[in-house]
């Protein structure tokens, strides 16, 4: 090839080349953002809905149902679900996972633009969001001392929180746990009724009361000033002595009138006010605290945690390291008292992850250099080789930083995985150079190299090929592949440049001597192999065949799973206590629990979270952790395994199932569990109409499923209908004294839950002012339906008491209703226990298949089963695509259709090597592992092109007898097959160990080196036979036919012409010429100066020679225009 006769010539260039690609790698290095996993979008919209006072079921009916009619018409929808629980619908919509979520977002806008006139006309402006489950926390902090919560929040919120999201990178940081200020107006029923007022005059008059307001300027002489109004209150006791309304006192007459039905109610002129009501007349005003909504433990003792989120496009570890740095920088200005303690920290998984992969690139490619001196026995040689992987590797940099990848466990796994076939390329044409006749180190080299430079293009070709079909993976393998592929490809593309430009370089550095009888033994011992196999090839064939069953029955019983599983030494215990319970209930559990794992010497750290208490009314909505659920989250000693320890906490826990408390064991088994934390590895959806048939159905199959030992934690969803009190608008009361269903809700949630009309603000801090009624009226009914609204009858304003327009009463109802597909369900889910999901699924098929259901209901399976068909019949059809790819490929490179044909029928031998390196491991087969077949229909097929490669050469070009041939291929190409499927194997022996960051790529490794150690033993034995029954079964139907269609006649016309045209160009020709040809028949080259010197003519004069003798199609130039052009007798002339 052309390149690598410039780069032998130009060696000086050549290395500055590659020295400028060392220092670009170098420094993209530096600036690749390090992240555990590429950036994931999960395909998904939330849409929110919140309409006050409404039931689940009206919430169903009039929201929640016409959003997923509306939003079921989008492109690419592939599944909608919805929640409706009291006040709110949270409608979600999954995409596939090749859409664009920014613009599908505006698609779900204008869909729902479009029915915004149905929905009622209380309910507010439906919230479109992005959801995305992998955007994790980079970091929890714990902030404790011995301070009150009060004080701990205020400090862990401004001098924490406020300065850590100034940070660069750092996009939020949520509080959790700790008290914060409110000042409360605790209203008292009864001298607000005796006032004639509402609860919300108290509200407004607040509201209007506590302003600073502008009035404009005054312009003097010398002077502007700006006038302002100012309302805000300075002091806490200042807002008791605010004026709610003025008010004349009613006379007994005016009493008895007022409490009268209207209909009957005389009217009654009201004389001017003649004194104030204050605030102080009907309520008490404290500074007190916010109703808790969250606790924070941290080690047993009180805290309050901080998440903290980064932003989109930020760099993990340099987020986190910033984060670091801040912390130590505030610990000197915060009080003694206060320690900072990092619970979580992702960017350490990161570090350890990457480190852990980056050892096991560097341990494979010094496995590779001891396998390639071992059989070369050279130390220069062996080193340039080995040179090629950190060059490619730096080059792989420099190209992922220009598109863009980051560099995490998957792209670095990528590169590790392909630090074993970085050589091969390098190796192919070390041996082609040592094998060339020629002796001037510099022809040898060019030569050499140019002879395999097409094969070795061919077979990074075909391993490349095998990913382009990954843009058709979808799921989440698709999102995780997509940068091992990019990853790998820029390895080989990098590869296949080296090995023909600064390889050939170094080599030319030093005189090669024969190493022939250093090659000796080991084709002597591969001779004695392969002739008793193809002696017996009858017996051979049958035998592997019988081989190959086995292995597929064995592949086709191994067990399956969506991703492979870790142990991260942590895990989270999800508690759910019996609906209802109030935050203060649940905190005594969770001790209990804390009890428990505090006296186990393998729990290393213990953090928890009771309820929550976002900021953001979006996030506060859909928060799915109530204050009867509480998370614990458990770090253990790294030398135990996790689901140990879990197993010993079942048993000690166990005292906690007669109180009702629901307990939910999430290992870090898979290193997506974390962002997949809201569904269970196995979930089983009921479908149907009625919500306590769904319940029933629930029950039994709950009851049935927990006879299987490998299930646990399972699940029912099924809140039951918890007690409240309802309040039923009497709607044409109502409507009669003017009052519509949104008053009396505002009337009734100020009165209980409370409103916050303004703020009070102190030293440039601000705190809610609540107003809302004392807690022994709000939770007295009788007091609630004296509650008095502001009505109108007659055109004259009255208050109405809330029990002449609504009844007020206890009931039971539903706590939430759930759809998917418009169906409403109810699901089951289960953890499961050290058994392969693909078995787990079987199981409780049998078990589906056992039940009958009633007309219109259906169960379902989903959650990670459900993930895993789909990524695996993708995977399936990109193997089966990529197998096309690497057939046409083939059939281009040999230009015949049989012969690539033969060496695919060689991949199912690496199936053999698979199965059983699966089987003895037993690790299950799952996407990544899955990957590694498609990768091995790539890989496998080389050493298939490199043998019939080399029969072709032997019996086309020295004309050697079939038998012969194959048998002297076999033989001589062993060495090359040998070396590069060993160092493949070799360099992906330690990322095979699977320890620490490497699990995750551990069973690509596996499968890969299995699927190559049985492709490396069978193909130089059984292609060769093959290659020789497919020959001789050929060998008789094309010659019957040629002889069949081409009269004996014919061909000797056709003789008779050659014989004439060859005459009458001897006789065009001059006596130099016919010299030439015979000196190019003994010497194969010759250029235009040697061919002037030879016999003694002008260089103008050998031009029109060389020219003439080219255009007849004797001669054909190869090389650059130019001193080193030369000219070779071309193979088709007789002359």
């Amino acid at each position: 090839m052309q390149i690598t006769h410039f780069c032998v010539k130009r060696p000086i260039t050549t290395i500055m080349f590659f020295l400028g690609i060392i220092l670009l790698g170098v420094i993209a290095w530096n600036f690749l953002p390090q992240e555990l996993l590429p950036p994931l979008t999960y395909p998904q919209i939330t849409v929110l809905t919140t309409y006050e006072g409404a039931s689940p079921q009206e919430i169903e009916s009039l929201i929640t149902r016409p959003i997923e009619e509306a939003v079921g018409t989008v492109n690419k929808v592939k599944r909608v679900s919805s929640i409706s629980k009291e006040g709110t619908s949270i409608v979600m919509i999954e995409f596939d996972w090749d859409v664009n979520v920014d613009f599908a977002s505006l698609e779900v806008r204008e869909k729902i633009d479009l029915i915004k006139e149905k929905l009622p006309r209380e309910a507010k402006e439906p919230i479109v969001m992005k959801y995305n489950p992998f955007d994790t926390p980079v970091m929890r902090i714990n902030v404790v001392g011995n301070v009150s919560p009060l004080k701990l929040r205020k400090i862990a919120k401004k001098n924490i929180k406020e300065e850590l999201e100034k940070l660069e990178g750092v996009g939020s940081v949520e509080l959790t746990g700790g008290l914060e200020r409110e000042i409360l107006i605790e209203v008292e029923e009864a001298r607000l009724r005796a006032a004639s007022l509402s609860i919300l005059d108290v509200s407004e008059s607040l509201k209007r009361g506590n302003l600073n307001y502008p009035a404009g300027n005054i312009k003097q002489p010398f002077f502007e000033f700006l006038v302002r109004t100012l309302g805000e209150f300075q002091t806490v006791p200042e807002i008791a002595l605010l004026p709610i309304k003025a008010e004349y006192p009613l006379s007994e007459r005016e009493k008895k009138l007022q409490q009268q039905i209207p209909e009957e109610k005389e009217e009654v002129e009201y004389p001017e006010s003649e004194r104030l009501i204050l605030i102080k007349d009907v309520a008490k005003t404290k500074d007190t605290t916010k109703e808790r909504e969250s606790i924070s433990r941290y080690q047993g003792t009180e805290s309050v945690t901080l998440s903290v989120r980064r932003q989109s496009q930020a760099n993990v570890v340099k987020v986190a390291n910033l984060i670091k740095t801040e912390l130590e920088e505030l610990k000197k200005s915060l009080p003694p008292e206060i320690d900072l303690k990092i619970a979580y920290d992702q960017s350490k998984f990161i570090k350890e992850s990457l480190s852990n992969v980056k050892d096991a690139a560097l341990q494979g490619g010094i496995l590779a250099f001891l396998i390639i001196l071992l059989f070369l026995r050279r130390l220069w040689f062996s080193t340039v080789i080995i040179i090629s992987i950190p060059l490619c590797i730096l080059a792989v940099i420099t190209l992922m930083y220009i598109s863009k990848i980051s560099l995490n466990i998957i792209s670095l796994g990528g590169l590790a995985l392909g630090v074993g076939m970085l050589v091969d390329n390098a190796v192919v044409v070390l041996e082609s150079i040592f094998v060339n006749p020629h002796q001037e180190i510099k022809k040898k080299v060019i030569l050499g190299t140019q002879e395999v430079g097409s094969a070795i293009f061919g077979s990074t070709l075909t391993t490349i090929c095998v990913f382009l079909p990954m843009i058709f993976v979808i799921g989440i393998a698709g999102q995780l592949f997509k940068q091992l592929a990019f990853s790998i490809v820029f390895s080989l593309l990098a590869s296949l440049v080296t090995a023909l430009t600064i390889i050939p370089v170094l080599i030319s550095m030093r005189k090669i001597s024969s190493s022939k009888e250093k090659k000796e033994l080991t084709l002597t011992k591969w001779e004695k192999i392969f002739t008793f196999f193809f002696k017996y090839r009858i017996l051979t064939l049958p035998v592997v065949s019988i081989l190959f069953i086995i292995s597929l029955f064995i592949f086709l019983r191994i067990d399956r799973e969506l991703l492979p599983r870790t142990d991260y030494h942590e895990f989270t215990i999800k508690v759910d206590c019996e609906p209802g319970t109030p935050l203060e209930g649940t905190d005594k559990i969770v001790k209990k629990i804390e009890k428990v794992l505090f006296s186990l010497p393998q729990i290393e750290e213990v953090s928890i979270n009771i309820g929550s208490s976002s900021e953001k009314p979006e996030e506060k909505a859909i928060q799915s952790q109530e204050e009867y659920q509480a998370q614990i989250f458990v770090k253990v000693n790294r030398k135990i395994p996790t689901l140990e320890v879990i197993d010993i906490l079942k048993e000690r826990l166990k005292f906690l199932e007669n109180k009702k408390v629901s307990l939910n064991f999430l290992a870090q088994e898979s290193f997506l569990k974390e962002a997949f934390a809201q569904q269970a590895p196995l979930v089983l959806e009921i479908k149907g109409d009625d919500i306590d048939t769904l319940k029933e159905i629930g029950l039994n199959l709950k009851e049935k499923l927990e006879k299987l030992p490998f299930l646990y934690n399972l699940k029912l969803d099924y809140i039951p209908p918890r007690p409240e009190i309802r309040a039923e608008v009497i709607k044409d009361k109502a409507s009669l004294y003017h009052l519509n269903v949104n008053l009396i809700a505002q009337t009734l949630n100020t009165s209980i839950k409370g409103d916050v009309p303004t703020k009070f603000k102190e030293k440039g801090e601000e705190y809610d002012i609540r107003v809302r009624l004392r807690e022994e009226d709000r939770n007295d009914i009788e007091k609630l339906g004296h509650l008095l609204i502001h009505g109108f009858y007659r055109d004259k304003k009255i208050n109405v008491p809330l029990m002449e327009v609504a009844n007020i009463r206890k009931d039971f109802g539903p706590t939430q209703i759930k759809r998917t597909a418009q169906e409403r369900t109810i699901t089951l889910s289960s953890s499961i226990y050290k058994t392969p999901l693909s078995k787990v699924v079987e199981e409780v098929q049998k078990i589906l298949q056992k039940i009958k259901l009633p007309f219109g209901y259906k169960v379902e399976i989903g959650g990670e089963g459900k993930r895993m068909e789909e990524s695996f019949n993708s995977l399936k059809f990109a193997l089966i695509l990529s197998v096309i790819l690497v057939y046409m490929v083939m059939a281009s490179e040999f230009e015949s259709l049989w012969q690539p044909f033969l060496i695919l029928i060689t991949l199912p031998l690496s199936l053999i090597g698979v199965s059983l390196i699966l089987l003895l491991v037993k690790i299950p087969l799952n996407i990544i592992s899955f990957l590694g077949l498609i990768m091995l229909g790539g890989i496998v097929v080389n050493n298939g092109i490199v043998l019939i490669d080399y029969i072709n050469f032997l019996r086309r070009e020295k004309k050697i007898p079939l038998e012969e041939s194959i048998k002297l291929a076999s033989s001589r190409r062993i060495r090359p097959i040998l070396m590069t499927s060993l160092t493949t194997v070799l360099g992906l022996l330690p990322l095979s160990l699977g320890i620490g960051g490497t699990q995750l790529m551990q069973s690509l490794g596996v499968v890969t080196i299995g699927g190559l150690l049985s492709s490396t033993f069978f193909t130089p034995v059984i292609l060769p036979i093959l290659y020789y029954y497919f020959e001789k079964s050929l060998q008789y139907l094309p010659k019957r036919k040629h002889k069949a269609v081409e009269p004996e006649k014919e061909e000797e016309e056709g003789e008779e012409e050659r014989k004439e045209e060859e005459t009458y160009i001897k006789k065009k020709l001059n006596e130099r010429q016919k010299k030439l040809i015979e000196y190019l028949k003994k010497n194969n080259r010759i250029t235009r100066a040697e061919y002037a010197k030879m016999f003694g003519i002008s260089i103008p004069t050998a031009s029109r020679d060389l020219k003439l003798l080219s255009n007849l199609g004797i001669i054909e130039g190869k090389g650059p225009l130019g001193p080193g052009r030369y000219y070779i007798l071309k193979k088709e002339s007789e002359l």
